[in-house]
Formats: C-alpha cells, sequence, structure tokens
C-alpha cells in the first residue's frame, strides 16, 4: 500500500517511520498518522526549512562571492572613472585635479606612473610660480620674467602666464645689440636676458639713437641722398612690439649725435635734438613737431621744456632772458620771472621739483655767473653769486642728482671750482658768494660720506660733466687719498656701485650692501664690496660698453674672450654680452659675438681722465 508523505507529498511505503525523499520522521505509524498528528502550519514550515536549509548551503557562498564580486566591481569602476578624469584632467592642464585622480586610481593601468610624473611636474611649475612671485615682490623683474618664461614654455594653459610675462619683461626692458660678422652680423633686439631673439628691422648703415622707456619704442635715423649729396637724414621709429617702422624726414641738418633723442619718462613721445632745434614726436600721431623758442631743458618725468627768450634788453643795455615753463610740444605754461643776464646749463632736478640754470650778468666792470635754483612753480629757491664768469666761455653747472635710493628729492651741484653740496627745495637759499672761499657754510648740506654709503672720511670732490644717455657719477677720495667714483643705486637702491683701483692693476667695477656706515678696510673703502668687473684704467676701455639693466639687478658688459675669471680649469668665456649680477654670483651670456649695445637707460659713463 502507498501512502503520501504529508509534508512533500512523495509516495511511501505503508508502514515507513520517514519519508524516503524529505527524510521527515512520521509520527505513530507511518504517513498517515504523521498527517494526523501534524497541523498543516506545521507542515508547511517543516517543508520550509527542509528546503531552506538545503538551498542556503547552496545559495549562502553565491550570495556572499556575488556581494564581493560586486565590491571589486564597483571599486574597479571607481579607479577606472578617477583614472579617465586624470586623463581629462592632463587634457585640461589641471594638475591638481589629476594628481587627485590618479591617486584614487591607484593601481589602474598605468596610473602609478602618470602619478608621479604629474606629481614632479606640478612641484616644477610650482617652483617657476613662487620664484617668479618672490622676484616680483623684490622688484627683480630680470629674474621674473626667466621664471615666467620657463612657466609658459612648461605650461602655455597655465592661468595669467602669458599676461604675466608680457607686463614682467617690460619692465625688465629690452636690449638692442650689433653682431659685426658672421652669418648673424647685423642689428638684433631682445628680452632682456638675451631671449627671443629678433633681427632689428633697419638697414646695415642704420645709426641707433635710444629705446623707450617702456623698451616698446626704438629710435634709428638713416642718411639718404636726395638724390646727390649732401643728402639729409631719415628719422625711423620703429615699434618693438609689432616690428612695424614709422618714418619721418628731417630738415637737412648737421650729422644727429648718438644722444639726439631725450624721452619722456612715460614713453609717450621724444625730443628729437640736433643742435639748438628741438622736436617733438608723439607716438599716438606719429607727428614730428618742431618747438617755436629756445629750449634750455626738458623734464622727462612730466613732460614739460623751460624756454627760454632773449628779451628786450635792461636799460643799461644788458641781455634779459625771459623764461616760460612749456608743455611738450612747446605752448607756454607758466611764465617765470625774467633773468637779467644770459641764462644757459639749465636742468630739472631728478623730481621735477626745482629747475636749476645759470646767469651771467654785468656786475660793474667784470662779469659774475649766479646759479639759481627755482621751483616749478617760479618761487626762488637758491641763488649763488660767484664773480669771474666769462661770456665767452661759460662754465657750466655740472649735474643735479637724486642721492636717495629711491630718487628722493634732495638733489646734488657742483659748482665750479666749489666741493659739491646738496640743496633742498623745500629751504629757499639766498646768499652773495663773492669772494667766499666754500658754500658750504651757507646752510646747504655737505655731501658726505652718508650721503654716498661708502665709508667714513669719503671726500667729495667734484660731479664730471655727462653726456644725455649717461649717469653722472661722484668722484671721491677715500681717507687713506685712494680715488673712487660713485655710480649710483642698483638692485632697487639696496646696493651701491662704485669703481676704484683693482689690487692686480687697472680698474674694478664693485658693488656693496646700503649700508649706514659701511665697515671699511685699511684703504677706506668697505670690506664687504663685490667686484663685478675689471678692465684697464682708460677712459676707452669702459666707454659704451657697460650698463645696468632696466630693472638694476644685473650688470651689462661686452667682454672679450677669457675676461672673466672662471674656476680653475674651466673654459674661458665666449667674446659677447655678457650679465653679472649685481650682488655678485655668477654671469650669463646673453648675445654671443656681441660688440655694442644699448638699453633703455644707457650706459655707465667711463672713468674721468
Amino acid at each position: 500500500m502507498t501512502v503520501h508523505c504529508p509534508y512533500c507529498n512523495a509516495a511511501n511505503q505503508a508502514g515507513a517511520g520517514f519519508c524516503l525523499d524529505c527524510g521527515e520522521p512520521f509520527a505513530g505509524d507511518g504517513p498517515a498518522a504523521a498527517q494526523e498528528v501534524l497541523r498543516p502550519a506545521d507542515r508547511g514550515r517543516r517543508a520550509w526549512q527542509r528546503w531552506g536549509g538545503r538551498w542556503g548551503v547552496v545559495l549562502g557562498p553565491l550570495l556572499v562571492g556575488l556581494i564581493v564580486f560586486s565590491a571589486w566591481w564597483g571599486d574597479q569602476d571607481r579607479r577606472q572613472t578617477a583614472y579617465r578624469r586624470g586623463l581629462s584632467d592632463l587634457h585640461d592642464h589641471h594638475w591638481a585635479g589629476a594628481i587627485t585622480d590618479f591617486r584614487i586610481a591607484g593601481d589602474f593601468s598605468d596610473a602609478a606612473l602618470r602619478l608621479r610624473d604629474t606629481t614632479q611636474f606640478s612641484a616644477t611649475l610650482q617652483g617657476y610660480v613662487v620664484a617668479a612671485d618672490q622676484a616680483v615682490q623684490d622688484g627683480a623683474w630680470w629674474d621674473a620674467a626667466v621664471a615666467l618664461r620657463q612657466l609658459a614654455a612648461a605650461d602655455p594653459y597655465y592661468p595669467e602666464v602669458h599676461g604675466r610675462l608680457a607686463a614682467a619683461r617690460s619692465l625688465a626692458g629690452r636690449i638692442i645689440y650689433r653682431i659685426p660678422h658672421g652669418p648673424d652680423a647685423g642689428l638684433w633686439y631682445a628680452e632682456a636676458d638675451g631671449s627671443d631673439p629678433r633681427r632689428f628691422p633697419a638697414p646695415a648703415n642704420a645709426s641707433l639713437h635710444g629705446i623707450s622707456p617702456d623698451s616698446r619704442w626704438a629710435v634709428y635715423t638713416v642718411y639718404q641722398f636726395y638724390p646727390w649729396p649732401p643728402g639729409r637724414h631719415e628719422l625711423a621709429v620703429v615699434d618693438l612690439y609689432t616690428g612695424q617702422t614709422y618714418q619721418a624726414p628731417l630738415a637737412p641738418a648737421d650729422e644727429p649725435k648718438a644722444d639726439a633723442v631725450r624721452f619722456r619718462a612715460d614713453s609717450s613721445g621724444f625730443w628729437w635734438v640736433t643742435g639748438r632745434a628741438w622736436w617733438y614726436y608723439d607716438f599716438v600721431t606719429q607727428r614730428l613737431t618742431p618747438i617755436p623758442a629756445p629750449v634750455l631743458a626738458a623734464d622727462a618725468g612730466h613732460g614739460r621744456l623751460l624756454l627760454g627768450v632773449v628779451a628786450q634788453p635792461t636799460p643799461s643795455g644788458e641781455p634779459r632772458t625771459q623764461l616760460a615753463l612749456a608743455d611738450a610740444v612747446g605752448a607756454p605754461l607758466v611764465t617765470l620771472p625774467p633773468e637779467n643776464g644770459l641764462v644757459g646749463a639749465a636742468q630739472f632736478s631728478a623730481d621735477g621739483l626745482a629747475i636749476l640754470y645759470s646767469v651771467q650778468e654785468r656786475v660793474g666792470e667784470s662779469w659774475a655767473e649766479r646759479l639759481v635754483a627755482r621751483s616749478r612753480d617760479g618761487m626762488s629757491l637758491l641763488g649763488l653769486r660767484v664773480r669771474g664768469g666769462s661770456i665767452a666761455s661759460p662754465e657750466p653747472i655740472q649735474g643735479v642728482l637724486p642721492l636717495g635710493p629711491n630718487g628722493a628729492p634732495l638733489s646734488l651741484i657742483d659748482w665750479p671750482g666749489q666741493p659739491p653740496f646738496l640743496i633742498n627745495p623745500s629751504r629757499p637759499i639766498s646768499v652773495d658768494l663773492t669772494g667766499a672761499p666754500d658754500p658750504l657754510g651757507i646752510g646747504s648740506v655737505p655731501l658726505t660720506a652718508t650721503a654716498l654709503h661708502l665709508g667714513a672720511g669719503l671726500r667729495a670732490l667734484q660731479v664730471p660733466p655727462a653726456e644725455v644717455g649717461l649717469a653722472l657719477t661722484v668722484q671721491a677720495t677715500t681717507r687713506t687719498g685712494l680715488a673712487v667714483e660713485w655710480l649710483g643705486w642698483a638692485q632697487h637702491g639696496t646696493r651701491v656701485l662704485y669703481r676704484a683701483p683693482s689690487v692686480g692693476g687697472g680698474l674694478g667695477l664693485y658693488s656693496v650692501p646700503l649700508r649706514d656706515p659701511p665697515p671699511t678696510g685699511p684703504d677706506g673703502l668697505p670690506q664687504d664690496g663685490v667686484r663685478l668687473l675689471g678692465r684697464a684704467a682708460d677712459r676707452y676701455a669702459w666707454a659704451r660698453n657697460t650698463a645696468l639693466s632696466h630693472d638694476g639687478t644685473h650688470l651689462l658688459a661686452v667682454l672679450a674672450a677669457g675676461a672673466l675669471a672662471g674656476p680653475p680649469g674651466s673654459p674661458p668665456n665666449a667674446a659677447g654680452l655678457w650679465a653679472l649680477r649685481a650682488g655678485g654670483g655668477g654671469a650669463t651670456l646673453v648675445a654671443a659675438a656681441a660688440t655694442e649695445f644699448w638699453t633703455p637707460d644707457g650706459w655707465l659713463p667711463p672713468p674721468t681722465e
């Protein structure tokens, strides 16, 4: 007889103790008895327990495996997504984002290698940024331009790099140089450090006259035959940003001098000077305008002129000069009090607050020369009179020089036959020095070692006359009688330049940190002076071949092969234009084989013989 299991409904023999299919025990005498004892709910629960246990053995590991696989797959997907995002960041030059994404990608594909390379590259870029920011903070625009150029070369899409580079290059200044021989012969222009050299758009017979303070404009002349001698000169202005050239014919005149151009400080134009004739060239209109009245001096910082017209003579028949301040093209702005006599040797102080000039007038039976300083509104600041002047051979005022590292209002005057001294525009002085041997007792400020920052006991002797385009110098002696020339400030007023005899002969160019007073050695010169350059002790060895860079951080010099003293065993330096750090510490070749160069600020003056 066959009976059915109450749990799984499988057929079993009557009297069986358990189900042969599901294994559940039967109560009593077999399935029929169990069916009578167990309730339906118990039977369902028993069946679930039986089958659940069996499926649990199978599904448990499967479920665990599925969870593990799902976690692994999710992690792989996350890494793959981060890797792809890192590649996109690399393409977009988002280096920080790429580093984060490749770090998340872990060992997916070549993520670890890309993480290493991107981290190193980002650190290099950051090094350029830090160097550029520090240089900008220090005002070292040469170094800032170099760091930003390296940054732009490494990552052309770095935020604002090209705008910052253009600004730094403008403040660092450009140079123009000449290579006389070989395949590169001709004029070239480049950035301050010699990078990005380009041929200068001018014929081989061009005479260069200057570069504007913002390094955008260069001025040169070319002699042309029209169509036969004597011919004339053509004035040409080159836009160094675009390469475009503007030309302006000049009236027949004498050969223009090298310093015929006087740029305005804001680079909006320049005055063209040949003999006593002045013109003004405006970069906006590209027009050359003649100045109608005689010009005595130009204030480059404020775009003003001092005009002097010989007016109606005095009742005694002596000449009288009417003075006026005018704008850049000669339109009068302020009429100054007339001077009885002939006015000459005029100049503006560096800050434009004072006008200085000499007046030659007759006093009784002899001539006298007066030194006059006026404020720009005409107020008299200084009046010194010395007998013995000569109308035929006037002795000019030798110079006005800013003595503060930041162009302080104190100005230096070298009156003929007297030691140099300082004047202060806020302190009027009026004294007749006829017969007086020394102007230092009149309340002016004597030029002392403190003013020159070269050590105690230094005595100023004179200020040699300087051409336009050359800085003024102060000739002095140390307490031991050693001759020294003060050449001004370098590295944004933090160092002083001076020239003094070298131990091995000749003259050396030195720089020393600005200290008050600096410690000096037995010769009376600063102990910590750094020798930058050495040459023979004659004027021609230093003429128009040495200059400060536009930002004052480097000394530019044309050097012959082997002129630099390198480490023992090192090869001799190549001939050409070199840059030496104003504080010492290395030389850089700017232009190989160059024999001449021009900067926006002109050259350091040669020694006075």
